[in-house]
């Protein structure tokens, strides 16, 4: 819980960072890197992340994993006028892939969801996340090409339907957070 507590302020201080120190209301960009990206509903036994071995599934975080579980948070572009958000690309640092919307039904088959799995990177738009606050204070990332938020749930990530995302922090399938690699949880 020390881990989660910690990262809730790390991500809290980078997304201040980032959307304070710039120029006017827009142009917020983030670059974040080698982080592990967790879960907050998978992290009662200690955090889970996202990890890259053939397709991403969610597993427990730590040094078993290496390089394929580390993943970093880069600005596709400034966030447009008016909006509280930057889009990023997730790209895993080991194999370079980056977290891709794919048009194909995601894990449990949830009708209107869509499987997420790394591919090649391309700045295609089905790669590029809006990075959000959630009311919990954790992140959350929206994909609007297919208008789904990425979700932790099913063991595996995936792209649940805009309908039901994570307006008002009750679903912490679709909280996320950074966890450096190495911090005890």
């Amino acid at each position: 819980m020390k881990a989660l507590a910690r990262s809730a302020l790390v991500v809290a201080a980078m997304t201040a960072t980032a959307l304070v120190g710039v120029t006017g209301t827009a142009n917020a960009s983030i670059m974040v890197e080698n982080q592990q990206l967790a879960n907050v509903a998978e992290s009662n036994d200690g955090p889970a992340c996202v990890i890259d071995v053939n397709g991403s599934f969610i597993d427990y975080c730590g040094p078993n994993w290496g390089g394929a579980g580390w993943w970093n948070f880069e600005s596709v572009y400034p966030d447009a006028p008016n909006h509280a958000y930057a889009n990023v690309r997730i790209r895993n640092t080991s194999t370079n892939l980056c977290l891709t919307v794919l048009d194909q039904v995601g894990p449990g088959g949830v009708v209107g969801s869509k499987e997420v799995s790394p591919r090649s990177c391309n700045g295609a738009p089905n790669q590029e996340w809006a990075s959000t606050r959630s009311a919990a204070g954790y992140l959350n990332y929206f994909n609007f090409q297919y208008r789904v938020c990425l979700d932790g749930g099913h063991g595996d990530t995936y792209g649940y339907p805009e309908n039901g995302c994570n307006a008002h922090g009750e679903n912490y399938w679709e909280d996320w957070f950074y966890l450096a690699p190495g911090t005890p949880s």
